[in-house]
């Protein structure tokens, strides 16, 4: 009789860790999505892809805001960059230049662009050299507290970039 109730007691304990178990599986995740339960804030990045230079490379690419309230683009890290900033082009009279920004707004149900001659994230004092078809990691964070990695391809130079942003 004592057998049967220490295979009942051991059952009872199996089943008690499963169920928890099962809970901590199916818990919400916030740090994926950057939703604080206040709202949504879904968030994607589309087509990713960078230049680089001899010292500098630079990252571009569409972030669409699928939720229902503005975000900001407003730091960005990657393990290849001493230096990481986010950059735009500016052009005064003839002058063109590009200048830092603090953030990158993203409207509620809109989309911003970085792209090459305009906004873009801007990668200075590299810890190694990149070469057209070498990938990275660009780490993301934003106003809502959301950080996403992004997983960055070199291309080569084209024609129609526009200004040059990736040896500035």
């Amino acid at each position: 009789m004592k057998h049967l109730k220490l295979t009942h007691l051991l059952a009872a304990l199996a089943i008690l860790a499963l169920a928890v178990f099962a809970a901590a599986a199916c818990g919400d995740d916030d740090e994926d999505t950057g939703d604080d339960g206040g709202g949504t804030n879904e968030i994607a990045i589309m087509e990713p892809f960078g230049r680089a230079t001899l010292d500098t490379a630079s990252a571009y690419f569409t972030i669409k805001n699928n939720g229902d309230t503005d975000d900001a683009l407003i730091k960005a890290s990657a393990p290849v960059a001493d230096m990481v900033g986010l950059h735009e082009v500016v052009t005064e009279g003839a002058e063109t230049k590009m200048q830092p920004v603090d953030k990158i707004d993203v409207p509620a149900g809109g989309e911003t662009q970085l792209k090459p001659g305009g906004l873009h994230v801007m990668l200075e004092e590299l810890t190694q050299d990149l070469k057209v078809g070498d990938t990275y990691t660009l780490t993301l964070e934003f106003e809502s507290g959301l950080t996403m990695d992004v997983e960055i391809t070199v291309e080569s130079y084209t024609a129609d970039d526009g200004m040059d942003d990736g040896g500035m």
